[in-house]
């Protein structure tokens, strides 16, 4: 009996925190509808420098070389 009236709380309370995603979201996608927001981060200090540097030497053009391949 106790067994059943625990896994009867696990679900209560497990299904009580379920929210759905908003329409058209992934799970990873900001939930603007539930009030997340995107976060904005800086660049770091010199990046496009670095950058740069790594699309002349050929490292991971793909990655480096935002304006294409020289």
């Amino acid at each position: 009996m106790r067994t059943c009236l625990l896994l009867v709380a696990v679900l209560v309370t497990g299904c009580s925190s379920y929210r759905p995603l908003c329409p058209g979201t992934r799970h990873y996608d900001p939930q603007v509808c539930r009030g997340e927001s995107f976060q904005r981060l800086n660049n770091f200090k010199n990046e496009a420098l670095q950058r740069e540097a790594k699309c002349d030497a050929n490292i991971q053009p793909e990655i480096n070389c935002v304006w294409g391949r020289p």
